[in-house]
C-alpha cells in the first residue's frame, strides 16, 4: 500500500508547528515540520511531499511557496497559507488561506480539499445508488454513488473529521472488501446530517480479486440521473 500523505509544515511559531503536526498525525497523515525558513527551504529541496502548509511570511516573503513547486508531488496542489493575504498576496489559484487561531476541523477539511487535485481521472460513468450499506473500516456506512474507479460515501464522523489516507470498504452485497484512497472529505451543509462526513475515494490499484467483482457489480447497475448537491458544490469550488 502507498505511503501516507506527507504534509510539510513551516511556521516561525514552533508551538504552532507542534500543534498542527499533532493534529495531522492523529488524522493519519505524515507531518514534517520546520520552524526556520532557511531549514524549511533546505528540506523542501531535499524531500518529496504532498502539501505545504506555511505561515504567510514564510510562504511568500521567504519564498517557500516557489521553492516547494520543485518537489511537491502534484504541481496543481495549492499551498495552504496561515495568515494573510495582504496586498502582496498571490492569486487564490495558488493558495488556500486559513486565519489564526487555526481551527482543527477547518484545517483538516482544507487539507482534504487541497489534496483532491490529485484524484485520478474518472473514465466510467458515475451511478447513483440509494444508501447502499457498506462497512468503512468496520463502521456501518453508506455508498451514495459509485463508478468503476471510485465511490462517494456517507460515514459517521465518530469523533474525527477525516478518514485515514487509505481505508477499507466492505460491500456485503457482493462479499468484497476494497482498498480505497481518500480524495476529499467534508461535512454536509444540512445541519440535520452534521453527524455524518461526506467522503470521495478512488479505488487503490491493490485490489487483488476484488477488482473483477466490483467492476461486474458497477456495470450491472442501471445509470440514474442526478448527484447529491453537497458533492456538486465540493467539486465546483475546486475545478481547474
Amino acid at each position: 500500500m502507498a505511503e501516507r500523505s506527507r504534509i510539510f509544515i513551516a511556521s516561525p511559531d514552533a508551538a504552532e508547528c507542534e500543534v498542527l503536526a499533532g493534529w495531522l498525525a492523529s488524522a493519519g497523515l505524515e507531518p514534517f515540520k520546520r520552524a526556520s525558513s532557511q531549514r524549511a527551504a533546505e528540506s523542501l529541496r531535499a524531500i518529496a511531499f504532498d502539501l505545504l502548509i506555511a505561515d504567510f511570511s514564510f510562504a511568500f516573503r521567504r519564498g517557500l511557496h516557489t521553492i516547494s513547486r520543485h518537489n511537491v508531488r502534484n504541481s496543481k496542489t495549492p499551498t495552504i497559507v496561515i495568515g494573510g493575504p495582504d496586498k502582496g498576496g498571490p492569486a487564490r489559484a495558488e493558495a488556500m488561506y486559513l486565519s489564526r487561531p487555526v481551527d482543527r476541523a477547518e484545517l483538516l477539511c482544507t487539507i482534504s480539499m487541497a489534496l483532491m487535485q490529485d484524484r485520478p481521472v474518472r473514465r466510467s460513468p458515475r451511478k447513483t445508488v440509494h444508501a447502499l450499506d457498506v462497512f468503512v473500516n468496520n463502521q456501518p456506512s453508506h455508498i451514495i454513488d459509485l463508478s468503476i474507479e471510485g465511490l462517494r460515501l456517507e460515514v459517521p464522523r465518530a469523533g474525527g473529521l477525516l478518514l485515514p489516507p487509505y481505508f477499507s470498504v466492505r460491500v456485503p452485497m457482493i462479499d468484497v472488501t476494497l482498498v480505497v484512497k481518500r480524495m476529499w472529505a467534508c461535512t454536509p451543509r444540512d445541519a440535520a446530517r452534521s453527524s455524518l462526513m461526506l467522503c470521495g475515494g478512488a479505488l487503490s490499484s491493490d485490489q487483488n480479486s476484488s477488482s473483477d467483482s466490483w467492476h461486474a457489480f458497477v456495470e450491472a447497475l442501471p445509470a440514474r440521473e442526478g448527484l447529491a448537491s453537497d458533492f456538486i458544490q465540493v467539486e465546483s469550488q475546486h475545478r481547474d
